[in-house]
Protein backbone atom coordinates (compact mmCIF):
# COMPACT_ATOMS: atom_id res chain seq x y z
CA UNK A 1 0.00 0.00 0.00
CA UNK A 2 1.49 3.15 -0.99
CA UNK A 3 -1.80 5.51 0.55
CA UNK A 4 -5.27 5.45 1.95
CA UNK A 5 -7.46 8.51 2.76
CA UNK A 6 -10.65 9.20 3.20
CA UNK A 7 -13.16 9.68 -0.02
CA UNK A 8 -16.18 11.37 1.49
CA UNK A 9 -17.35 13.08 5.06
CA UNK A 10 -19.53 10.20 6.64
CA UNK A 11 -17.44 9.07 9.50
CA UNK A 12 -15.94 5.92 9.79
CA UNK A 13 -17.37 3.11 10.71
CA UNK A 14 -20.38 4.49 9.15
CA UNK A 15 -22.18 2.55 6.20
CA UNK A 16 -21.39 4.33 3.08
CA UNK A 17 -18.15 5.75 4.05
CA UNK A 18 -15.84 5.91 1.14
CA UNK A 19 -11.89 5.62 0.99
CA UNK A 20 -9.06 5.86 -1.44
CA UNK A 21 -6.74 3.52 -1.49
CA UNK A 22 -3.48 3.47 -3.63
CA UNK A 23 -1.41 -0.22 -4.18
CA UNK A 24 1.65 -0.42 -5.45
CA UNK A 25 2.14 -3.97 -7.21
CA UNK A 26 5.43 -5.36 -9.69
CA UNK A 27 3.16 -3.93 -12.91
CA UNK A 28 2.96 -0.64 -11.54
CA UNK A 29 0.21 1.79 -8.88
CA UNK A 30 -3.43 1.19 -8.49
CA UNK A 31 -6.03 3.26 -7.00
CA UNK A 32 -9.64 1.37 -5.48
CA UNK A 33 -12.18 3.41 -3.49
CA UNK A 34 -12.99 0.90 -0.71
CA UNK A 35 -16.73 1.36 0.94
CA UNK A 36 -17.77 0.07 4.29
CA UNK A 37 -20.54 -2.01 3.08
CA UNK A 38 -21.71 -3.59 6.72
CA UNK A 39 -21.21 -2.26 10.25
CA UNK A 40 -21.78 -3.35 13.98
CA UNK A 41 -19.54 -0.83 15.89
CA UNK A 42 -17.55 -3.38 18.67
CA UNK A 43 -18.27 -6.37 16.76
CA UNK A 44 -18.32 -6.90 12.68
CA UNK A 45 -16.74 -4.20 9.92
CA UNK A 46 -16.74 -5.70 6.73
CA UNK A 47 -15.44 -4.09 3.18
CA UNK A 48 -15.64 -3.79 -0.57
CA UNK A 49 -13.42 -2.46 -2.57
CA UNK A 50 -13.71 -1.94 -6.80
CA UNK A 51 -10.24 -2.92 -7.76
CA UNK A 52 -10.74 -4.17 -11.22
CA UNK A 53 -10.04 -7.93 -11.44
CA UNK A 54 -9.97 -8.67 -7.38
CA UNK A 55 -12.72 -6.93 -5.88
CA UNK A 56 -11.21 -7.52 -2.56
CA UNK A 57 -13.34 -7.97 0.54
CA UNK A 58 -12.18 -7.46 4.33
CA UNK A 59 -13.79 -8.58 7.38
CA UNK A 60 -12.74 -8.03 10.94
CA UNK A 61 -15.10 -9.67 13.90
CA UNK A 62 -14.39 -9.34 17.57
CA UNK A 63 -15.79 -11.31 19.99
CA UNK A 64 -14.93 -12.51 23.78
CA UNK A 65 -13.24 -15.70 24.25
CA UNK A 66 -13.82 -18.25 27.03
CA UNK A 67 -11.83 -16.12 29.22
CA UNK A 68 -14.18 -13.44 28.20
CA UNK A 69 -10.97 -11.84 26.35
CA UNK A 70 -11.57 -9.85 23.17
CA UNK A 71 -10.84 -11.59 19.84
CA UNK A 72 -10.68 -10.17 16.50
CA UNK A 73 -10.38 -12.24 13.54
CA UNK A 74 -9.09 -10.85 10.23
CA UNK A 75 -9.96 -11.73 6.73
CA UNK A 76 -9.70 -10.97 3.49
CA UNK A 77 -11.06 -11.77 0.20
CA UNK A 78 -11.46 -11.46 -3.80
CA UNK A 79 -15.45 -11.19 -4.91
CA UNK A 80 -13.69 -12.14 -8.35
CA UNK A 81 -14.64 -15.83 -9.64
CA UNK A 82 -12.04 -15.79 -12.08
CA UNK A 83 -9.00 -15.69 -10.03
CA UNK A 84 -7.32 -18.53 -7.88
CA UNK A 85 -4.42 -19.02 -5.30
CA UNK A 86 -1.98 -19.39 -7.91
CA UNK A 87 -3.32 -15.86 -9.88
CA UNK A 88 -0.62 -13.37 -9.74
CA UNK A 89 -2.41 -11.11 -8.40
CA UNK A 90 -4.11 -12.96 -5.48
CA UNK A 91 -0.05 -13.65 -4.70
CA UNK A 92 1.11 -10.35 -4.62
CA UNK A 93 -2.15 -9.00 -2.43
CA UNK A 94 -1.12 -11.93 0.15
CA UNK A 95 2.36 -10.58 0.29
CA UNK A 96 1.35 -7.33 0.81
CA UNK A 97 -1.38 -7.64 3.04
CA UNK A 98 0.49 -9.86 5.57
CA UNK A 99 3.27 -7.28 5.93
CA UNK A 100 0.35 -4.73 6.57
CA UNK A 101 -1.38 -6.95 8.64
CA UNK A 102 1.61 -7.36 10.82
CA UNK A 103 2.90 -3.79 10.77
CA UNK A 104 -1.25 -2.79 11.97
CA UNK A 105 -0.99 -5.41 14.84
CA UNK A 106 2.52 -3.99 16.19
CA UNK A 107 0.63 -1.09 16.33
CA UNK A 108 -2.53 -1.64 17.94
CA UNK A 109 -0.54 -3.82 20.51
CA UNK A 110 0.96 -0.60 21.86
CA UNK A 111 -1.81 1.34 21.99
CA UNK A 112 -3.50 -0.91 23.89
CA UNK A 113 -0.25 -1.63 26.58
Amino acid sequence: MQAIKSKNNLPHATVGKTYLETLLFPDGEYELTIEVAHCEVNRFFLTKGDLEGVLPQMTIEFYADEENKCCMTLQYHSRSSSLTEESEAIISLRKDLADRVSVGIANLKKKLE
